[in-house]
């Protein structure tokens, strides 16, 4: 961390009072890109698609759950995979809590991976999560999305964040929001990857606001230092 000038409290108002005017610029922007955002196309989704929770097969339509709208976090944890990946299960640590309230705006909101529910339930109990996370194994759900390698499609790479970036992993993260009309017709209406991810992570925000913010430039590649939360050395409960 280099040097920090040290100013007096009226030096520190004029400094954040200059800060303040690009922060309030930025939010006007990030309001006009949510218009757009608001304003995009749509496309038709297929609705035979099947998933899986602990009480058994769900449609797509009934993940909705009487809602218009559906959030949904991709969170990646391939079959093979013992645990999720520690970097969306971190981001996954932000989801709690948040089901009501989305609720009450018409909007329902589930994880899918696609790996077998038991993995998906044992995991969520230890995390002491209690957010709707699905399944999608068994169905065409993620390799339809371009979410997933299979030996099907001869483990090509996938082609991941709308760009020629080319993913050669076996599962992806993202996230996708649809909307449901009177007649149950499914729509994707906006989806987003990488760093658009960053959206949810509430641990990052706040690190943003501090003086040593993420800190991660100095290490072999960010989330480095991330481990699943009950797995930090200052953690009572360590889980093997």
């Amino acid at each position: 961390m280099k040097p920090h000038n040290i100013v007096t409290k009226d030096e520190w108002i004029k400094k954040r009072k200059e800060l303040l005017g690009k922060e309030k610029q930025l939010t006007k922007l990030k309001d006009e890109l949510t218009l757009e955002r608001k304003n995009l196309p749509w496309y038709q989704m297929k609705e035979d698609y099947l998933f899986e929770d602990e009480h058994g097969k769900v449609k797509f339509r009934d993940l909705f759950n009487n809602c218009r709208q559906l959030i949904m976090y991709h969170l990646r944890y391939h079959f093979s995979w013992k645990y999720p990946s520690k970097e969306c299960a971190f981001f996954a640590e932000h989801f709690n809590g948040v089901s009501n309230h989305l609720r009450s705006r018409d909007t329902s909101f589930v994880a899918v991976s696609n790996v077998d529910i038991n993995k998906i339930t044992a995991f969520s109990r230890r995390m002491s999560w209690n957010f709707k996370w699905v399944s999608s194994l068994g169905s065409d759900f993620n390799y339809d999305l371009n979410l997933s390698r299979s030996e099907k499609m001869g483990f090509d790479p996938i082609s991941y964040n709308f760009d020629n970036n080319l993913c050669y992993g076996d599962e992806v993260f993202g996230i996708s929001i649809y909307f449901m009309d009177e007649k149950s017709n499914i729509f994707c209406t906006y989806a987003t990857f990488a760093r658009g991810v960053e959206v949810v992570n509430t641990t990052y925000n706040l690190l943003d606001l501090t003086p040593l913010g993420r800190d991660e430039e100095q290490l072999a590649y960010p989330l480095a230092w991330l481990n699943f939360k009950d797995l930090y050395s200052f953690c009572k409960k360590n889980v093997k």
